[in-house]
C-alpha cells in the first residue's frame, strides 16, 4: 500500500472491546485483533495517510528505523482484501 493513500474502515466495520479482547465487527462475522491491529486499526481516522499512520506507530511502538512501513502497509494489505477497509489514492 503506497504511502499517501488514505484508508478508513468500511460503512459497517467497527473496532470494539469484548472483555479483555479487541474485536473488529465485520459483515462476515467478528475478528479478534492483536494489539498491533488495534493500534493501526485505531489509527484509520479517513484522513490520516498510511505514511501518518506509520509514524504514529514508530511512535507508539518506539521503532524507528525498523520495518514499521512494510508492517503497516502489510497489515492493511489484508484488511483491504478482506474488504474491511477501503482505500482512496
Amino acid at each position: 500500500m503506497q504511502p499517501e493513500c488514505v484508508p478508513r474502515l468500511r460503512p459497517g466495520v467497527r473496532l470494539r472491546a469484548v472483555g479483555a479482547d479487541n474485536v473488529l465487527l465485520v459483515p462476515e462475522g467478528v475478528v479478534k485483533l492483536s494489539a498491533t491491529a488495534v493500534a493501526i486499526i485505531s489509527a484509520i481516522d479517513g484522513s490520516r495517510s498510511v505514511a501518518g499512520i506509520t509514524a504514529l506507530m514508530a511512535d507508539h511502538f518506539d521503532t524507528h528505523g525498523a520495518d514499521t512501513a512494510e508492517d503497516v502497509s502489510e497489515l492493511l494489505d489484508r484488511f483491504s482484501d478482506h474488504g474491511w477497509i477501503v482505500v482512496e489514492q
